[in-house]
């Protein structure tokens, strides 16, 4: 945005120019003498009235683009007044303050903007001590602009490197502590956490608890069985059993004679034969005098209240008369208190002696 100059640029209006014309024509061949501003460049020209051979009357106007002998113009410029002008009014290039101020600007220092500032022109605020410049673009956008800092200049090389310190003093060496030791739920995985620091390590545990199990049977030997009698019970305390349980019956006894023997798993509240039927192993043959039985028997809980038992006994002296069963299903109430009863039926008279039973919880 350059402010233009030519030397002895005068002309002459072609015809009359109202107040607020924004166009002015002069006399033809006249406009080469005068600049063509382009890209946001002006300059000052200045119309005359005289009288007697005497200037009476001016108006500088800011030419900011020349078609052949048409000027484009913004009124009114440096404190002067639009006016109405008369064909053949006097227009030249003339040397203003404008013009001086804008290749030489000046800087005011002041706690308030100047009034009527060019383009161009520098102001130095007393109050903030920033510096500002105005910056005409020739179409009425004009404002103050801070003066930012410079580019940075490119470094300078490397000094040389400097003399190597003294020694640091030894740091203390890390330490490993055990800090606490939490019990968690027997289904929950182990945890350790430090709780102390990069060289001062507290490491914390976290041990799943072992799970609980149930109580030892009550176990009934040398009984001459020929109707449903308990075996072996067990007695489970409240909310032990939960959906997805598991538990594992293995038990070992003797039979006196040949007889075929029906051992049913009953889950329930009362511990005898009234139980509900969770399963019913029936050896396929008689066996032999003081045969060994022996049982494996799972217990699973399907859900909140099912219970299925399955599994096989067999006659382990004979190698024969071995029973399986598929699942059976049981009701229960595990929130009460249980019992897990395994009861005998044997086809002939008899004495049955419980060696051994063992309830697991496995989950």
């Amino acid at each position: 945005m350059s402010l233009l100059l030519a030397n002895n640029a005068a002309g002459t209006l072609a015809a009359g120019a109202a107040i607020g014309a924004t166009t002015m024509t002069l006399t033809t061949g006249q406009g080469a003498r005068f600049p063509a501003p382009s890209g946001g460049d002006s300059f000052l020209a200045t119309l005359s009235s005289a009288s007697g051979g005497v200037e009476t009357a001016w108006e500088i106007v800011k030419v900011t683009a020349r078609t052949g002998d048409v000027l484009t113009v913004v009124r009114a410029q440096e404190g002067t007044t639009a006016q109405a002008w008369a064909s053949a009014a006097p227009l030249e290039l003339r040397l203003t303050a404008g013009t001086l101020a804008g290749y030489a600007p000046a800087t005011t220092v002041s706690i308030t903007a100047p009034t009527g500032p060019v383009n161009g022109q520098k102001w130095a605020d007393l109050n903030t001590a920033i510096e500002w410049t105005w910056l005409d673009d020739g179409v009425g956008a004009s404002q103050w602009v801070e003066a930012g800092p410079g580019a940075n200049g490119s470094n300078g090389s490397n000094g040389s490197n400097g003399s190597n310190g003294t020694n640091g003093t030894n740091g203390t060496s890390p330490t490993v502590a055990v800090g606490s030791v939490t019990a968690l739920a027997s289904t929950a995985p182990p945890t350790v956490v430090n709780s102390g620091g990069p060289s001062a390590a507290v490491f914390d545990f976290g041990l799943p608890a072992p799970m609980a199990q149930p109580p030892a049977p009550v176990l009934s030997n040398n009984t001459v069985i020929t109707t449903e009698t308990v075996v072996a019970s067990f007695a489970l305390p409240a909310n032990f059993l939960a959906s997805n349980s598991y538990l594992k019956l293995d038990f070992m006894g003797q039979v006196s004679g040949i007889a075929t023997l029906t051992f049913r798993v009953r889950v329930g509240t009362l511990g005898t034969t009234a139980d509900a039927l969770a399963g019913l192993f029936t050896t396929s043959a008689a066996g032999v005098a003081n045969a060994q039985v022996a049982g494996d028997i799972h217990l699973h809980m399907d859900s909140a209240t099912t219970l299925h038992a399955g599994g096989f006994v067999q006659l382990v002296s004979a190698s024969l008369g071995k029973a399986t069963a598929a699942f059976a299903a049981a009701t229960v109430a595990p929130a009460s208190a249980l019992f897990v009863t395994l009861t005998l039926v044997q086809s002939a008279a008899q004495t049955y002696t419980s060696r051994s039973a063992v309830l697991q919880k496995v989950r």
